[in-house]
């Protein structure tokens, strides 16, 4: 009768075991960690930015007043979300 375990350092079906690595050894964190990248903050225009291209949509099937309503609320939304990611800028 044959025994279903390998040769020594192998495991069932005579596959090979991996090789035991030693455990890493500890790194302690830098003095001076790396900075985080600069986000801009968050900010009301791109809801707006969205309510303004949803009228316009909407505007498209009930009312040509709708779509220059969705169209202003659109580029009002647009001018204030890029003044205000500009004006840290200058």
């Amino acid at each position: 009768m044959t025994s279903h375990r390998g040769a020594q350092g192998q495991g069932p079906l005579g596959a090979k075991r991996p090789p035991e690595y030693p455990p890493r050894p500890r790194v302690d964190a830098p003095e001076n960690p790396p900075r985080r990248p600069h986000l801009p903050s968050a900010t009301i225009w791109p809801v707006v930015l969205a309510s303004g291209v949803t009228f316009a949509v909407a505007g498209l099937i009930t009312s040509p007043l709708l779509v220059v309503f969705g169209a202003v609320v659109t580029a009002v939304s647009l001018g204030g979300w890029v003044s205000e990611l500009t004006r840290g800028r200058r």
